[in-house]
């Protein structure tokens, strides 16, 4: 399992960091957690096939993790795109609706393939298990627990302050990874939920300009598992 991040800055862009978009790689097939950016772009920058993404999850409707999405399904219904069989899946029926008839308002009528998920399994293919988790950032924003190639990483999708939602599970048993989210609590004040967590690696995204680079620095010390600031850019591939 590779996962390479693509966009780990908060709602905000910056010159370094643009908003949120990870991708995880598992046999050659690409799987999107969330698409704040030009996605489409950008997996061609990151020398990534689009006909090889399998799947695109969203955590939740907010702009700076859906809005690369137009891009992408508008290249789904046009010349070569209309080869690519990508399935997303988005936390709400008006999503939906909101990217059909985005798509529709672009002289495109190709139907593509969107699906409404709640909490629970929602996606099985030959190489990975996607497992949606609620969390109480609003009502329809979710985690994705992601499973392949005998590797297990969670995405937390966005939190609470308290970050208090986070699945037992994860308690109790083994994951590879834990990917994070900063930009809405306080890292040290959040350290025995971060220490309670059963893996190898807690790798924090998300990042607020304002407060997670501070933060980070300040919980740190205290984190007993290996814990990683991810940046633009930035592969793990040693899971």
């Amino acid at each position: 399992m590779h996962i390479q991040f693509i966009g780990t800055s908060d709602g905000y862009p910056t010159a370094e960091r643009y908003c949120s978009c990870t991708v995880v790689t598992v046999k050659g097939c690409h799987y999107v957690i969330d698409a704040g950016i030009s996605l489409y772009s950008m997996l061609l920058k990151y020398k990534m096939n689009p006909s090889d993404t399998r799947a695109i999850f969203i955590t939740h409707m907010h702009g700076d993790h859906t809005n690369g999405l137009i891009e992408y399904a508008n290249m789904m219904t046009w010349g070569s795109g209309k080869n690519l069989n990508t399935r997303i899946f988005m936390p709400t029926k008006i999503g939906k609706i909101a990217l059909q008839n985005m798509i529709q308002a672009q002289d495109f009528g190709r139907e593509i393939p969107i699906d409404v998920f709640s909490e629970g399994p929602i996606y099985e293919d030959e190489n990975v298990k996607v497992t949606a988790f609620r969390t109480r950032h609003n009502d329809n924003s979710f985690g994705f627990l992601i499973e392949g190639e005998g590797k297990r990483v969670y995405f937390t999708g966005d939190m609470s302050s308290t970050i208090s939602e986070m699945p037992e599970f994860l308690k109790t048993e083994k994951t590879d990874a834990v990917i994070c989210e900063s930009a809405h609590n306080k890292l040290y004040e959040c350290t025995d939920i971060l220490n309670s967590l059963n893996t190898d690696k807690i790798i924090i995204n998300h990042i607020a300009q304002k407060h997670s680079l501070d933060d980070f620095e300040k919980a740190k010390p205290v984190i007993r598992n290996n814990f990683i600031l991810a940046f633009d850019g930035m592969e793990i591939s040693d899971l």
